[in-house]
């Protein structure tokens, strides 16, 4: 197993909840001179898109969110201070521990930093767990944070 890590992946879904293994992975990204990539999968498994187009056609209200992802993404890395690290912010759209594990396989990352959301029981067996699924799939080792509920 790597020691040292030039590429961490830090992948939050722009909840509170999520944004809580940031300053973790700025530490990390700090201590070894990393590049930190920001990440976040809009998820377009949403099983009726065009079930709103009378609103918005789909495609649009994609594109609408992965820019608004971009947003939040640059008010959190400001809001954690993400200066001296090198940050890039990603936004995918797909289902999200899919695409964050290719995103790791296609950038190389050395390690995954993320946030669970603690969720058990029903909840847990109905939404599943993404970090569960990134944590048994992943090709690199991946560090994850409990959030502490306020």
């Amino acid at each position: 197993m790597k020691t040292e890590f030039q590429t961490i992946l830090c992948p939050v879904d722009l909840s509170a909840l999520s944004a809580a293994a940031l300053p973790l992975g700025m530490a990390v990204a700090r201590k070894y001179g990393a590049r930190l990539l920001l990440a976040h999968v809009v998820d377009d498994r949403f099983p009726y898109p065009d079930a709103f187009a009378w609103v918005k056609p789909a495609e649009d209200f994609y594109k609408a969110m992965r820019k608004s992802a971009l947003e939040q993404m640059r008010k959190l890395a400001r809001d954690h201070d993400a200066g001296g690290i090198e940050l890039e912010r990603v936004v995918r759209q797909g289902a999200p521990h899919e695409e964050i594990l290719l995103l790791a396989e296609e950038r190389g990352v050395d390690l995954i930093v993320m946030s669970t959301h603690g969720r058990s029981g029903l909840d847990h067996a109905l939404i599943g767990s993404q970090a569960e699924k990134i944590l048994r799939r992943a090709a690199c080792p991946v560090l994850t944070v409990r959030p502490e509920r306020g």
